[in-house]
């Protein structure tokens, strides 16, 4: 939830586009039979399969600024080097996202659109934040 103090910056239509593809199966490289989206004030979470993918909004707060993709990039592989060191079988890297043909697309050749956290699923019972 975003408060009095934060706001969106950059234009939700880029990220409307990549959150569109990303709810897509077959973006995946291990094609899963579904994907599941969860918003928190700052990621959103795509449950795809095995696998979690998570993306950074363009909001800032009091204790955040990720306005800019660059800063997005690197809060990207701040989570997954931070929290890789109490759960590495959990946080596996960060994967970029693509761009081939007009496609956004997770795996393979293409035009780098964004960074994503890769997480082994452990049940959605759990809290993605």
């Amino acid at each position: 939830m975003m408060t009095a103090t934060s706001q969106s910056i950059a234009p939700m239509c880029n990220l409307a586009a990549i959150v569109e593809a990303m709810m897509r199966p077959e973006m995946y490289p291990d094609h899963p039979r579904s994907v599941e989206v969860r918003q928190t004030h700052v990621s959103y979470a795509f449950m795809a399969g095995d696998y979690v993918y998570k993306i950074k909004q363009p909001v800032r707060f009091a204790f955040l600024d990720a306005r800019t993709l660059a800063r997005r990039h690197q809060l990207c592989l701040d989570e997954v080097r931070l929290n890789r060191r109490l759960a590495p079988d959990v946080y596996l890297g960060a994967v970029p996202i693509l761009r081939r043909g007009g496609v956004d697309m997770a795996a393979g050749a293409g035009n780098c659109r964004r960074t994503r956290a890769r997480l082994r699923e452990r049940g959605h019972a759990g809290r993605v934040g």
